[in-house]
């Protein structure tokens, strides 16, 4: 309990770091907000100074908060491939398990596989078929919002879209459709 406790920690303080330098930047745009509300009535030109004053302290900042980002990735870089390996060995050792029995299956269908491949092969192999079984057999295909039902775009000649990305705004489609794009 005492290592997640301070796993915890470990996560949790470079996380308020970020936070604070995020809160820095806040809090300089909010001073600096006014004096460009003001400003603008001015013109263009004054506009333009400004920028040209206030860019390079907003480059200072974003350099600032990508160097710790960097600082954070140190930390936790360490700790989160220990996680992946301890979780790799995990499956693997859940796998070894079952691997007597399947080596058994295996040579009772094919005897001469199951002499020439090695226990990681065939764990490898299982692997695999698990991760095409999660999959279910789902084609690549299109996926995210397109998926599912296609129609006939209207006013486009026939060509075919998908028919959910249509019924969620059909105004915005047909005004995208006379200004050409």
């Amino acid at each position: 309990m005492e290592g997640v406790i301070e796993f915890l920690m470990k996560f949790v303080q470079p996380l308020h770091l970020l936070y604070d330098s995020g809160q820095g930047v806040i809090e300089i745009l909010k001073k600096f907000l006014p004096l460009l509300r003001l400003l603008y009535g001015f013109g263009q030109g004054v506009i333009e100074n400004i920028l040209k004053k206030f860019v390079p302290v907003l480059l200072h900042l974003l350099y600032g908060f990508g160097q710790g980002v960097i600082e954070l990735l140190k930390k936790f870089a360490p700790v989160l491939l220990h996680l992946l390996y301890g979780f790799g060995r995990g499956v693997i050792e859940f796998l070894e398990k079952f691997v007597p029995v399947l080596l058994h299956l295996l040579y009772d269908f094919c005897g001469f596989l199951a002499e020439t491949l090695n226990r990681r092969t065939i764990i490898l192999f299982i692997a695999l078929a698990l991760l095409f079984l999660c999959c279910g057999g789902r084609g690549g295909g299109g996926g995210g919002r397109a998926a599912g039902k296609m129609m006939k775009a209207p006013g486009s000649g026939g060509r075919r879209m998908p028919r959910a990305s249509f019924e969620s705004n059909p105004r915005g489609y047909f005004q995208n459709l006379r200004a050409g794009k």
